[in-house]
């Protein structure tokens, strides 16, 4: 319970008794600075005021309490006797003033609204029970959801890319992703068939030499194999461009192609040649 709430005096009136006629002593203690308790409005669930307030306060009964507690504590010297909160809770009604704009009207008020929101007014003391009056206003929700302006949104700058340097090579190097794309041969870089000679392998392992040296002492595993993959395919690739420059050169040479069975008697001339 806030510590700024306060009660007035209480004020003397008379009202008229619905039943008899007639006017009968009431006291007033207004209250100032109480908590507001609010709730979702449900015109199907609770179609009055006051049935909306009774659901409220049927949960906030330690609200209500601590409410009545303040008021015993700054009126005792008004009573006759001490009163307990208890007692006051068993007889205590709970009524709400309908807003001056909605007229007497409960079930077609604000029925836009999405909160209601009531607050304690005052304690009442009539025909020897207690009352609480309560006010109530109804409120709009407008949710809003921070968004950044277009000019707010700062893209991440990319993370510059690792500059390797020759006398970096031999640097220890775990769990890299080689990005380069893979060298491939393109025959149309071979002027003509002197260009293939038998160094070509060993030039292809001169090129690719110090990659498989420094995977060797320095790449994972899978990288190692990676490039020994590599060094196969350039060597098929090589092989295939070789094959298909001497059957080039053959067609030249002879006007026709090989069949299979040329090739057969020109493997079998080879292997006695050989064995021989």
């Amino acid at each position: 319970m806030s510590v700024e709430i306060t009660f007035s005096k209480p004020q003397y009136t008379r009202v008229l008794n619905s039943v008899t006629g007639q006017a009968e002593p009431c006291y007033r203690f207004v209250i100032r600075g109480a908590q507001e308790l609010s709730d979702t409005v449900d015109r199907t669930l609770y179609p009055t005021h006051t049935d909306h307030l009774a659901h409220i306060l049927r949960e906030q009964v330690p609200y209500l309490r601590k409410l009545i507690d303040e008021f015993l504590r700054c009126n005792s010297q008004y009573f006759a006797k001490q009163y307990t909160t208890d007692a006051i809770l068993r007889t205590l009604s709970a009524q709400v003033s309908t807003p001056a704009s909605h007229g007497t009207g409960d079930a077609d008020a604000d029925e836009d609204a999405s909160v209601a929101v009531f607050t304690p007014s005052e304690f009442t003391i009539h025909n020897g029970k207690i009352g609480l009056l309560w006010t109530v206003r109804y409120e709009a929700v407008r949710i809003h959801i921070p968004v950044l302006d277009e000019e707010e949104v700062v893209a991440p700058a990319p993370a510059p890319a690792p500059h390797v340097t020759g006398t970096e090579s031999h640097a220890p190097v775990t769990n890299q992703v080689c990005s380069a794309p893979p060298t491939v041969l393109d025959a149309t870089d071979l002027e003509s068939v002197n260009d293939i000679n038998s160094d070509d392998d060993s030039q292809i392992a001169s090129e690719i030499a110090p990659d498989a040296h420094a995977s060797q002492s320095a790449l994972s595993a899978r990288q190692y194999d990676k490039r020994r993959l590599k060094e196969a395919r350039l060597r098929a690739r090589l092989a295939q461009y070789k094959v298909e420059r001497a059957m080039t050169r053959y067609l030249e040479k002879y006007g026709d192609e090989a069949t299979d069975s040329e090739w057969s008697d020109s493997s079998s001339g080879s292997s006695e040649s050989d064995s021989d």
